[in-house]
């Protein structure tokens, strides 16, 4: 039974796509800033804004980049 479990977990899936799309995600403190601006951008038209943790998450990281002078 346990092996049935890793058999099908380990069993690749039909969704290829969705598995290369999270491969390029990245984390809000691995971003540049040009990174940033798009993520920021894309959330705010499918989320309407940056009210949510995620958006808030990425307006703070694109502060502290503008003031330490990263690009």
């Amino acid at each position: 039974m346990a092996e049935e479990n890793k058999a099908a977990a380990a069993a690749p899936s039909g969704d290829a796509g969705g598995e290369k799309a999270a491969a390029k995600q990245l984390k809000v403190t691995q971003m540049n800033l040009a990174q940033l601006e798009e993520a920021i951008e894309k959330t705010k038209k499918s989320m309407g804004g940056l009210t949510s943790r995620y958006g808030r998450s990425l307006a703070a990281r694109r502060e502290v980049l503008k003031k330490t002078g990263a690009a």
